[in-house]
């Protein structure tokens, strides 16, 4: 009965998450573009492409400067000059500009990929509003074309897994920032900070129900540790802990990326407006001696001190029996009341006169409200003590002139400072300071200078209410009894889920297969045995008697090769070959900031491949790459007929495995890789990996995995007694390196086409 709520949770939990899953309609499959730079008369405009016929742009509409180029297709991440023509018939054409084309390649073998991972050509031309329309007349006329809706470009990023949700947030900000604060938020969710602090929370969660779901298979039997469902418990009460930190931060990212909403009132002909254009340093509001002369709110956005601020300048708060003040003054009132802040603005005679506060004030008076006494050139001594019974105002008050601007410096100054400590997060007084289980960094501010990881996390009223429901749902979870245990595996899935959505990732189909499931379970190694890995097959067309193992690079995954694995397979003499493409676990990558990223090993710097390397994360990926070996041989393949092969990361670790590996393999392909732990291999390799066909391929223009690091690569094996095989020789024992000019940090065709002669000879049809 168990096992059966069990399997109805998790199909619920599966139809709750596919609402997330995003498909690409007809319509989006088609090419787009559109103007990328802000419209309108300029020295550049740039135009972007994006799609599977964007490279036909080059062909039908752009020609090369020179004359003498009779090049066929762009090189990718290059400059070209060319011209945009419009071909009347096929002998004469209309030149419309001269500028500059980039193509960059989005084939899923390519690395660094393109924004959108799809083929993409921008056009950097003038920016004359006459050439660009004729220009974007042409290309809505193309097959296959369209205009980009609003924000396209970023969707299919999204959609493409180069960006997650909080990343495409990001980069909204980063145009919209105004503000030294606006972009450094903005900027630190766009190079994924704030994703790697979610998904540090989401895995604890995840880890607790790990351990709930072996309750619910094992229960506290042989197989189980006692105590499993408290310590759970306390996993979920410091998750729940650091989300209540997070939530009780006054919301200051919400703020600031928004503006901190200050209104400003008081009686009429008080400065109100004459404030507003001080502030604005322009006639922004109209000013003179005539009481209600403002009738509506009018708003502007500034900067203070770092901090961006929407100023509402509203009506003079009386009693009217004009009707058009009266909507005016309550319009104002609603203003006021909707503030984050607010400004009192005074007349510093009348004050001092009355000692008290006009009546149609006085109720709008809050801890919030601060106070502006003008006309200070008025007063004798403007420095009398600022006093009112009940009120603090002489706290929160300066004398100023807008007409002289004294004391304006000492205003703004001061003010600026109380912004700053307003939006100071009071997350802190939430923390234990002895709670070390956590890595997560927190929330402070020194004048907005996010020093370090210092950064607000919530930005959106999106974030909070994830996160608030997820804090809903570790209620739920803590407040069931351990007899419904399966009721509240089902709560803490969902809180997982909630965690999940700020970044789009939403599966949780990694719970089963979390470490912390295989550490409570006794029978197994004290160790936690990591998983092993995930991978596709592409099938083999006919009978299958060999198989290529291949790794991809750093950030991508086994689909990213499967474009490839099909092309080889169609080849009438590689029909035999099964291709297996592992994933990569993910893990965070030091060179990208942290970020979790599909990668075998950590990568600390490009500059010295070997200065640094992940040891550890590197003989990791080599015991599970051997476990995909070991499982083709179990399978009754002869390790003769197994290929082992990588591009970038994975041509390392082909390198590493297959000059380690115990097993006789049938050869390596290394492509646009390197040798690493090169200081230690002589130690490591074994006597039969000298003999192996190694095919090395690479460019010498890659900017990634430098030239040299290839030629050193080659240099080291040749020390071990590798020898050279002539390009001529398709296979055979030793190192058929192949060099391709202009090449950067990506695979080409004819690269491909030396592939598949080589692995027609390394491992052959038998039946042929």
């Amino acid at each position: 009965m168990l096992s059966r709520l069990r399997a109805n949770i998790c199909l619920r939990t599966r139809i709750i998450s596919s609402y997330s899953t995003l498909t690409r309609s007809q319509s989006e499959n088609r090419t787009i573009f559109a103007l990328s730079t802000p419209p309108g008369k300029g020295g550049i405009a740039v135009i972007r492409i994006s799609g599977p016929e964007a490279l036909s742009v080059w062909h039908r509409i752009l020609k090369p400067f020179s004359s003498n180029a009779k090049q066929k297709k762009p090189l990718p991440r290059v400059t070209h000059r060319c011209y945009v023509v419009n071909k009347l018939t096929d002998d004469s054409e209309e030149v419309l500009d001269d500028g500059l084309a980039i193509f960059f390649k989005g084939a899923l073998f390519y690395s660094p990929r393109s924004f959108t991972n799809e083929d993409v050509l921008e056009l950097h031309l003038h920016s004359s509003p006459a050439t660009l329309r004729r220009i974007f007349d042409i290309l809505s006329r193309l097959p296959g074309f369209r205009t980009a809706e609003r924000g396209e470009f970023t969707r299919r990023a999204y959609l493409a897994g180069r960006l997650s949700l909080l990343q495409s947030e990001g980069i909204k900000d980063l145009i919209n920032a105004e503000t030294e604060s606006q972009r450094k938020i903005a900027i630190r969710h766009l190079t994924g900070v704030v994703d790697v602090k979610m998904e540090e929370l989401r895995q604890h969660a995840v880890k607790a129900l790990a351990m709930i779901e072996a309750l619910i298979d094992f229960g506290e039997g042989e197989d189980i540790e006692q105590g499993v469902y408290e310590t759970a418990c306390q996993e979920v009460s410091r998750v729940r802990e650091h989300i209540l930190t997070y939530l009780n931060d006054n919301r200051r990212g919400e703020i600031l990326r928004s503006g901190i909403k200050i209104s400003i009132f008081g009686p009429p002909n008080a400065g109100k407006s004459s404030l507003l254009n001080y502030m604005t340093r322009r006639d922004t509001a109209i000013v003179t001696d005539i009481p209600g002369t403002t009738r509506d709110v009018l708003e502007t956005s500034l900067d203070i001190a770092g901090i961006p601020v929407r100023l509402l300048d509203t009506a003079g708060l009386r009693n009217t029996e004009d009707l058009v003040e009266k909507i005016g003054v309550q319009r104002a009132r609603d203003a006021i009341t909707d503030s984050d802040l607010t400004l009192c603005i005074l007349s510093l005679p009348d004050f001092l006169q009355y000692r008290c506060l006009p009546d149609a004030v006085l109720p709008l008076i809050t801890e919030k409200t601060f106070f502006l006494l003008n006309k200070s050139d008025l007063v004798a001594r403007p420095d009398l003590e600022l006093n009112y019974p009940g009120i603090a105002l002489y706290r929160n008050a300066w004398a100023v002139s807008l007409k002289t601007e004294s004391g304006m410096k000492g205003f703004l100054s001061d003010f600026g400072s109380i912004l700053n400590s307003r939006l100071v997060s009071t997350s802190k007084k939430f923390l234990n300071e002895n709670d070390s289980s956590f890595a997560f960094f927190f929330l402070s501010v020194d004048r907005f200078g996010f020093c370090g990881d210092e950064i607000p996390l919530i930005t959106r009223s999106r974030h909070r209410i994830h996160l608030e429901n997820a804090v809903s749902y570790l209620d739920a979870f803590l407040s069931i009894s351990k007899v419904d245990v399966v009721l509240s595996a089902e709560e803490l899935r969902y809180a997982v889920q909630e965690i999940g959505k700020i970044t789009g990732r939403v599966g949780v189909e990694d719970i089963l297969d979390n470490f912390a499931l295989e550490n409570k379970i006794r029978t197994l190694p004290l160790k936690p045995k990591a998983m092993a890995l995930r991978y596709l097959v592409v099938k083999p067309r006919i009978q299958h008697t060999a198989t290529v193992i291949f790794m991809h690079g750093l950030g991508d995954t086994g689909a990213g090769w499967e474009p490839v694995a099909n092309m080889l397979q169609r080849d009438p003499n590689l029909g035999h070959i099964k291709w297996v493409l592992p994933h990569a676990p993910e893990k965070p990558v030091t060179l990208n900031g942290g970020m979790r990223m599909p990668a075998w090993y950590d990568i600390y710097s490009l500059g010295n491949l070997s200065k640094e390397q992940d040891e550890k994360g590197m003989l990791e990926s080599v015991r599970k790459i051997n476990e995909l070996i070991s499982k083709e041989i179990d399978d009754g393949l002869e390790a003769s007929r197994i290929i082992l092969g990588g591009f970038s990361q994975g041509g390392a670790m082909t390198l590493l495995t297959g000059l380690t590996t115990e097993r006789r393999l049938g050869g390596l392909v290394v492509m646009s890789g390197y040798l690493p732990l090169a200081d230690k291999i002589k130690a490591m390799i074994t006597d039969h990996a000298k003999k192996l066909p190694i095919f090395m391929a690479h460019g010498d223009a890659d900017p990634v995995v430098a030239f040299e690091n290839a030629k050193a690569t080659v240099n080291i094996l040749n020390s071990l007694g590798f020898v050279d095989v002539a390009p001529e020789k398709v296979a055979g024992p030793g190192i058929r390196f192949e060099v391709y000019s202009g090449l950067g940090h990506s695979a080409d065709p004819t690269e491909l086409k030396h592939l598949t002669a080589w692995l027609q000879t390394a491992i052959p049809d038998k039946d042929k």
